[in-house]
């Protein structure tokens, strides 16, 4: 059966379509019988050739009829030359455009600027042929990516708002446990404290309290100077961090001023008791500042004791001091009598002569602290203030521990190692200082004992010196 063959165009080589009359490639003008049937073209295949390929002999392409309204399509047939219309093309070879060896390949079309994008540059001879839309990079968009970052900041800028004004909320709703407030609340007395005994008390803010004492008491503890400013009795205050479960809540607000040159090291819970009326003993389990003050420090405190809210404040006492050392019980009571725990002294103003310098026993002071020092229990400190003159030509070096005892009944003592009386005092010179002894509770008459030096020279003999402290 006659089948139409293809056509092509004689100037590119182009498929003509049945009926067309210009090349949809280069524009060419074909005859009108362009695209007539023609015969189909065979290849016969002939004998080996001396290089040992096969030689293939050209399609016979009948010849046609040109109108001769029509120029005639011509063309040099490769096969046979002569001018015969131009039969059907080889086939284009395959190459790959992204071979840089390839004619065509991608080295050639990364040099050749001016390519259109979306073609790939023909081999030598060949056509443009379009790139499938599957076989094109995708176009890529930044606009996501700086959408992402734009979130990513606004989330981050969010977060951290969020967190400042959650701090800026604790801070002034009182949840800061190192923040003290005012309270309010009456006196067990029925007294009103106006509903906001904070001022006055120098108590932390609650709701819960039931009760309030205005104390007010001043006491020396390890040398430092205590204030008892108020005492408040609540079910829980809003900074109390001790263990649920517990009733109530005794609070006592205090002023703490170290004026030594060193910490005494003690721990709240350990110095401070609360005494119940049935004699018990309460041990603190909250503080505000659970370690004494450092050198030179004064600050507000306070120190939480568990309790049954059932009890009175009044009938409470507050026991300052560790087993082992000479303890003070406070009443819990405005302006309570505390005269017991203060210092006495007493200005013997007594003057002897030792090892040819002349001593003065200025003051001598019983005190239940001394040096940061709480005196050991059922002992106090007797403090002795000393002026020595020295009219002789030779100075006096000697340390006070090695001469100086201090005598209560049978009673000896050496001086503490912390003394303020310098070793040595030059000749025509003056000095002055303080030596300490650690002696029972409860004694009002001394003697200082300045020992002998017999083996010293010139040897020095013994001195006596009695003196109260009423």
């Amino acid at each position: 059966m006659a089948q139409n063959a293809a056509q092509f165009c004689p100037q590119c080589g182009t498929l003509i379509q049945a009926g067309q009359r210009f090349c949809s490639n280069c524009g060419t003008t074909l005859g009108i019988n362009a695209s007539a049937p023609t015969a189909a073209a065979s290849y016969v295949p002939t004998a080996p050739n001396q290089a040992g390929g096969f030689g293939i002999t050209g399609p016979t392409v009948p010849e046609t009829d040109v109108s001769s309204s029509s120029p005639p399509i011509t063309g040099q047939d490769p096969y046979r030359g002569s001018t015969q219309a131009v039969p059907p093309p080889p086939p284009a070879p395959t190459y790959n455009p992204y071979d840089g060896s390839a004619p065509g390949g991608a080295q050639t079309y990364e040099q050749n600027a001016s390519i259109t994008p979306g073609y790939i540059p023909p081999p030598a001879g060949g056509t443009y042929a379009p790139v499938p839309a599957y076989a094109q990079a995708p176009r890529r968009s930044h606009g996501c990516l700086i959408t992402s970052i734009i979130l990513l900041l606004v989330l981050a800028a969010g977060i951290g708002g969020f967190i400042f004004v959650n701090r800026q909320l604790n801070k002034n709703n009182g949840n800061n446990p190192n923040t003290s407030a005012p309270s309010s609340g009456t006196t067990n007395n029925g007294s009103s404290n106006g509903g906001n005994s904070g001022a006055s008390t120098g108590g932390s803010s609650s709701s819960n309290v039931a009760s309030s004492e205005q104390l007010n008491i001043k006491i020396t503890y390890a040398s430092l100077n205590l204030t008892l400013v108020s005492a408040q009795l609540a079910s829980r205050f809003n900074d109390d961090t001790s263990s649920p479960g517990q009733t109530g809540v005794v609070r006592i607000n205090l002023r703490e001023d170290n004026t030594t040159a060193s910490n005494p090291d003690y721990l709240e819970s350990d110095a401070m008791h609360l005494l119940l009326p049935d004699g018990s003993s309460v041990q603190s389990n909250n503080a505000q500042q659970d370690i004494s003050p450092a050198a030179g420090v004064s600050r507000q405190n306070w120190i939480d004791f568990p309790v049954n809210t059932q009890i009175t404040l009044n009938r409470l006492t507050l026991r300052i001091g560790t087993p082992t050392e000479n303890q003070m019980d406070i009443p819990l009571q405005p302006n309570a009598n505390v005269s017991k725990y203060q210092n006495k002294t007493s200005s013997p103003n007594a003057q002897f002569q030792y090892a040819g310098v002349n001593w003065t026993l200025k003051t001598a002071t019983l005190s239940y602290s001394y040096n940061d020092r709480q005196a050991t229990s059922g002992n106090l400190y007797v403090i002795l203030a000393f002026d020595a003159k020295n009219n002789t030509s030779n100075g006096f070096l000697d340390y006070p521990g090695s001469f100086m005892r201090l005598q209560a009944g049978a009673n000896t003592a050496q001086p503490e190692s912390a003394t303020t009386m310098p070793d040595q005092i030059a000749a025509s010179s003056t000095a002055s200082g303080i030596v300490a002894f650690l002696m029972p509770q409860g004694t009002t008459s001394f003697t200082l004992i300045m020992l002998a030096q017999p083996n010293n020279s010139p040897p020095i003999s013994q001195v006596t010196q009695a003196f109260q402290i009423q």
